[in-house]
């Protein structure tokens, strides 16, 4: 993904994401798509994946990077240390045009530099789209995800460019599906938590790009303007779990009071509770984790939907009805 134009290649990734026929038709079997911005930390390589899935044909892990520009060093490093980084699996990468430099080296370093099952598909994405990508971003997320979810856009034009192919066509991976995050450490849950987020709400583009400290307590998502932040803990050390909307900064009161209006005459919850510049919904402390998880992100997918207008108009950023 690149800086400048991360929020567009991420509906990019949306669209894709709801529409796998456009990745499985590379692949030599159906795409199941797992995770979008799949945080990895390597011993060498600590990179976020654009996409993560599965390939059931031979129950391979497929990796997919997308760039709205022609192929540059960047992204080429990056699908060089994702090779780098398995033992086996299907790599796709999305650009507008590709350097023969770039198809060479790759092809190299998979024929005669390493001996791993690994397949590469360099992969044209058609200029047609890039128009349409940037209406889209300039809309808020959630009309964004509207259009997206009720098949109201264009599906981008993709045509294969290269393919690297290693896996021989019997091939079968021994990985098991990565289903479940270990919920018995602060950082298991946490990560378990983010992904169920990000499964509810794909759109959030802030959970699927947390820089959060997973071995905390509380985990913090901005909310769309500085200084306003969504809180999660949980389990303190007391037990006690709780999901906060929360502002530090007081130049962004006036948002605030508008957000806290709509809150107190839209939520009914018997465990809010309103203090300076916080919403806080507490939990029963009998809850088991997955209740836990499952609370908040009721809570949390509620207040995206109030909060997300607000903040939209305070950015100027256009509400399509």
């Amino acid at each position: 993904m690149s800086i400048k134009g991360s929020r567009k290649e991420f509906i990019l990734n949306l669209i894709l994401k709801q529409n796998p026929s456009l990745i499985s038709q590379f692949i030599g079997g159906e795409y199941r798509h797992l995770e979008s911005e799949r945080y990895e930390n390597t011993n060498e390589n600590k990179m976020y994946i654009d996409m993560y899935g599965y390939q059931y044909v031979n129950n391979l892990t497929v990796y997919v990077e997308t760039q709205l520009t022609k192929a540059d060093q960047r992204h080429f490093e990056k699908v060089k240390n994702i090779i780098e980084a398995i033992e086996e699996g299907i790599i796709i990468w999305i650009a507008t045009d590709f350097k023969e430099e770039y198809t060479q080296q790759l092809y190299n370093l998979l024929h005669f530099s390493i001996a791993k099952p690994i397949n590469l598909y360099m992969v044209l994405l058609s200029n047609s789209c890039l128009f349409q990508l940037d209406v889209l971003n300039k809309q808020g997320q959630i009309e964004v995800w509207g259009s997206i979810k009720n098949q109201k856009v264009d599906l981008p034009i993709l045509s294969l460019f290269k393919a690297i192919e290693i896996v021989p066509s019997d091939f079968q991976s021994k990985l098991k599906e990565d289903i479940s995050e270990p919920l018995t450490t602060i950082k298991g849950v946490n990560r378990y938590f983010i992904r169920c987020l990000k499964e509810r709400v794909p759109y959030f583009l802030n959970a699927h790009r947390s820089k959060a400290n997973l071995n905390k307590r509380q985990i913090v998502f901005g909310a769309g303007v500085g200084g306003l932040d969504y809180v999660v803990c949980l389990k303190d050390i007391n037990e006690r779990c709780y999901f906060k909307q929360r502002l530090s900064y007081e130049r962004h009161q006036e948002i605030y009071n508008k957000i806290l209006q709509v809150i107190k005459k839209e939520v009914r919850y018997n465990l809010l509770a309103i203090e300076q510049n916080e919403v806080i919904f507490s939990y029963p402390e009998n809850f088991d984790m997955l209740k836990r998880i499952t609370s908040i992100i009721d809570h949390f997918e509620q207040l995206i939907l109030l909060v997300d207008p607000i903040v939209n108009e305070q950015n100027g950023i256009n509400i399509v009805s």
